[in-house]
């Protein structure tokens, strides 16, 4: 015998015998029950037993004891004058009281039929408290979601703000910096031998101070034109940039007798070509710069493929970092060093991490007090335009 249940259409559950029907009883988290068209009962769910708090359940008159004398009744009633075309599936709220606690659930009935006869009916049931609190519960967690959303956009809004007042107070702090520095060289000048030791000591002060300052400005502009300059993916021929950024570095390798290695690099990464080049010339610097006193440098710079990444490496023998600090050094203005031992405002690998996160990658650090660093980085092969979606 071949039964199919009809919900709302001749086709949405089939199967090759009654067994799939006690099958699905047995297996449903929602309280089942199958009648033949005399109402006797040929299958009941373990999850009904539950509902009702009793194993006991052999025929019409236990069920509709524990679920309330008019609940056929009330099916019949309303499906009185339908075509049986029209009758597939009917649903209604029940209430009733199980264990002394009233509970409103939904009945649905659908119709099973062979051969397009009907030959037995299914109801489902539905405890419509559970589907309220469910309703609670999505509606929770949409709300959620809502705020969360909000307050996506008001960090978006917030960082475009920030990084728009860094570009503009910093273009604008460069003009009295630069007249400060003009007329102080011009003060020294026209003082020349007047001044004495503790007066030439003073105006050094004030040059140190705005050789600083300036150096700040400069650091902040380029971060701030990072974060708000064109990011175009092209094409770019990394053996080639690498060239343009070590002739760039030349005069710091020869003083610094660095040894500079190139392994595994591909010819071809995507990205935008100037801010690569400083991504690169940034690390390959401070690999250069973070030396240890009585050993040259030697640089490693490599290279990887995995399905979605490049992955490079930038290695040193240098100084090495302490653990603690592998988070912070990316953060903006974070130095580790007095500005007596190195010079820098501390911004280069903070420029670094906002350019790797522009190339959908990640960056990194592994490192070992005065034995060495190696900074890891990806970028991504395929990189969606982030201009096209503002």
């Amino acid at each position: 015998m071949s039964l199919k249940v009809f919900p709302n259409s001749p086709s949405t559950i089939s199967a090759s015998d009654s067994n799939f029907l006690n099958a699905l009883m047995m297996s449903s988290e929602q309280p089942m029950v199958l009648f033949n068209l005399n109402w006797d009962i040929q299958q009941v769910s373990s999850s009904l037993f539950r509902l009702l708090g009793s194993s006991d359940i052999k025929d019409v008159n236990q069920l509709t004891y524990k679920l309330g004398f008019d609940c056929i009744a009330r099916y019949e009633e309303q499906m009185m004058g339908r075509d049986i075309k029209d009758k597939s599936v009917l649903s209604f709220d029940h209430v009733c009281t199980i264990d002394s606690i009233q509970r409103k659930l939904m009945f649905t009935f659908l119709f099973v039929f062979e051969m397009d006869q009907p030959m037995g009916r299914i109801l489902k049931i539905r405890d419509i408290n559970d589907m309220s609190s469910m309703k609670d519960e999505v509606a929770y967690y949409k709300d959620q979601m809502e705020e969360q959303k909000k307050q996506l956009h008001r960090y978006k809004d917030s960082n475009i703000q920030l990084e728009n007042f860094a570009y503009i107070a910093s273009h604008d702090l460069r003009e009295p910096v630069r007249t400060i520095n003009n007329f102080t060289q011009l003060l020294a000048r026209k003082m020349g031998d007047k001044l004495n030791d503790e007066e030439q000591e003073y105006f050094q002060f004030i040059k140190d101070g705005v050789n600083n300052m300036d150096l700040l400005i400069n650091d902040l502009l380029t971060y701030s034109r990072v974060n708000t300059g064109e990011h175009i993916p092209e094409n770019v021929n990394l053996n080639n940039l690498m060239l343009i950024i070590l002739n760039g570095l030349n005069q710091s390798i020869k003083e610094q007798e660095a040894e500079i290695i190139q392994e595994n690099l591909p010819e071809i990464v995507l990205g935008s070509k100037t801010k690569i080049k400083q991504l690169f010339q940034n690390l390959i610097a401070n690999a250069i710069k973070f030396r240890k006193p009585d050993k040259p440098p030697k640089v490693i710079i490599s290279g990887a493929e995995d399905q979605t990444h490049w992955k490079f490496s930038i290695a040193d023998n240098g100084i090495g970092i302490k653990p603690e600090y592998f988070e912070k050094i990316f953060m903006i203005f974070k130095k580790l060093h007095s500005k007596h031992e190195f010079q820098g405002s501390g911004i280069g690998l903070a420029i670094c991490k906002k350019i790797v996160e522009q190339h959908d990658g990640e960056i990194w650090v592994e490192s070992t007090l005065d034995s060495g660093t190696t900074f890891f980085f990806t970028i991504a092969k395929h990189q969606a335009n982030p201009d096209s979606e503002k």
